[in-house]
């Protein structure tokens, strides 16, 4: 019996990332279809799971955008990788075109919901789809505004039971290439005192798995762009985001809410080196400060020398975390300590570099594809191999262009976030303080504003939050904390470039609230 969707589903799931002028007549069975063109010789199998979409898409009244299309395309993931034999690295061409029909939600919570990516680890579960039926479902016979988000939670929660245990073997491949940021089989080889094709295989198996990939980034202030930290302080918790700052903003590079502890927001724009908030944004400004229920709100220019990343998930077994003591040992030492703290300065050679219009296209084209393979991005641009070559040397040479080694929030999903004004070593004492978590990042500015965001397991996160919380008993902190990860998808706005001018623009329109 076909389920009948809530008009709240429609509302609140809202319309399709890049809607299709005919998205009505958009449906999974053709998007699978289209794989035909990819794997020709595959073409009965892909027929078959077309029609298997099809028939789920009638019986759950799906279209794009809603949970029950998110349910069916993952099912289809699922088929293509069981019926069609292909690995998961292959499956990101369904990926692809999965996500273009959907696009990232913030929960009531702040976590960010983002399709397909959210449901990978649970690909190689046969059982997943029927357990998310089953959810699902269940949420839409309870009703009430509230069930789309409970299903999220469901499913965070469902995710984090059916994670991917690692075998020791795995565990000290993947705790060496987070701490060393490389996944070079080479480099990992040597420093784990084994062969390079042992290691070869595991980085591949993690890959495959989705646990452990490179994502690249690069260095923002040398491509002439700089990143504004905005703070959003509420009255009290049931304020709605602030409309000026809501929806796909090309110069808002992310938006984390925090709802558990204190009530804020933080916001970083990414704009040209030459812009000023004060001046040029004012009237933005001017409007979030003037929005209904905000307290306050503060703000600075994230200075790059101070900013510190690091990974530490020693206290992993590969299967599940330590009781919370482990951490708290580490973190009320580290408070009471005078331990020395340094962050590595930054090494970006510019001598001699301007930046035009090819580095721009190779930039974005890596940023916004996620392309690292230079083969690819010479197909994408339909440039010579040669000229991509040697575009992508040198910004790697001279670091402009990274690669970070990222692992999937599976293992430790709950995030932390602090938000304080303080000397340098202060912040420097909070930098050594969070080094004993899995994952965390540290900003400042140039006037002293510092944030912390840390990925922490999910069962530790309050407690976290009170052990630090008491620590900085009578600063002026906002804290707050979650029991999922914080996930979002920025683009550089490559047609903000300004070839004539070398220069990157903002549109009269884009701050004019």
């Amino acid at each position: 019996m076909p389920v009948k969707m809530p008009d709240a589903e429609k509302i609140k799931m809202g319309t399709p990332l890049q809607p299709d002028p005919k998205s009505t007549r958009l449906t999974i069975k053709d998007m699978v279809y289209s794989l035909v063109d990819k794997w020709p010789e595959q073409s009965e199998e892909i027929s078959k799971i077309a029609e298997a979409a099809e028939r789920l898409t009638r019986e759950l009244g799906a279209y794009p955008g809603t949970i029950a299309w998110d349910i069916i395309c993952f099912r289809v993931s699922q088929l293509l990788m069981t019926r069609l034999d292909l690995p998961e690295c292959d499956i990101d061409i369904w990926e692809k075109m999965w996500a273009r029909t959907t696009r990232p939600r913030k929960c009531e919570d702040g976590q960010i919901f983002w399709s397909p990516y959210i449901y990978r680890s649970l690909l190689r579960f046969n059982d997943a789809f029927d357990s998310l039926l089953v959810m699902y479902r269940r949420r839409l016979e309870e009703g009430g505004i509230q069930y789309r988000e409970l299903f999220i939670q469901d499913l965070f929660e469902y995710s984090s039971i059916k994670k991917p245990k690692l075998s020791a073997g795995e565990l000290r491949v993947f705790r060496t290439a987070l701490k060393k940021q490389t996944i070079s089989p080479n480099e990992l080889s040597i420093e784990l005192g084994t062969t390079k094709g042992y290691v070869s295989r595991v980085i591949n198996s993690l890959r495959r798995r989705s646990i452990l990939w490179p994502v690249p980034t690069v260095s923002f202030s040398s491509i002439g762009l700089k990143i504004i930290i905005v703070v959003i302080e509420y009255e009290h918790n049931n304020i709605k985001l602030p409309s000026v700052i809501e929806g796909g903003h090309p110069w808002v590079y992310n938006i984390l809410q925090a709802k558990r502890g204190n009530t804020f927001t933080v916001v970083h724009l990414i704009v040209p080196k030459w812009w000023n908030l004060y001046s040029d944004g004012r009237i933005w400004f001017e409007s979030l400060k003037a929005s209904k229920g905000v307290a306050r709100v503060f703000s600075g220019e994230r200075e790059r020398k101070w900013c510190w990343s690091n990974t530490n998930y020693e206290h992993f077994d590969g299967i599940q975390w330590p009781e919370y003591e482990h951490f708290r040992a580490s973190l009320l030492t580290a408070f009471k300590g005078e331990e020395s703290f340094s962050i590595p300065p930054d090494e970006v050679d510019l001598d001699g570099f301007v930046l035009d219009d090819l580095h721009v296209s190779v930039i974005g084209t890596i940023v916004n594809d996620l392309i690292i393979s230079v083969r690819d991005i010479r197909k994408r641009l339909g440039l010579q191999y040669n000229t991509i070559l040697n575009v992508v040397s040198d910004l790697r040479s001279r670091l402009i262009l990274r690669e970070r080694i990222v692992c999937s929030s599976i293992y430790a999903p709950g995030t932390l976030i602090l938000v304080t004004r303080s000397d340098l070593p202060s912040y420097y004492k909070l930098c050594n303080v969070f080094s004993c978590l899995p994952e965390v990042y540290t900003q400042r500015t140039t006037d002293g504003l510092s944030t912390i965001i840390a990925r922490v397991p999910a069962r530790f996160a309050h407690h976290i939050y009170d052990d630090v919380r008491a620590n900085l008993d009578g600063e002026d902190i906002l804290m707050s904390y979650h029991m999922g990860p914080h996930l979002f998808r920025w683009k550089l706005p490559v047609d903000h470039w300004d070839s004539d001018s070398r220069q990157w623009h903002v549109r009269d329109d884009e701050f004019a609230f």
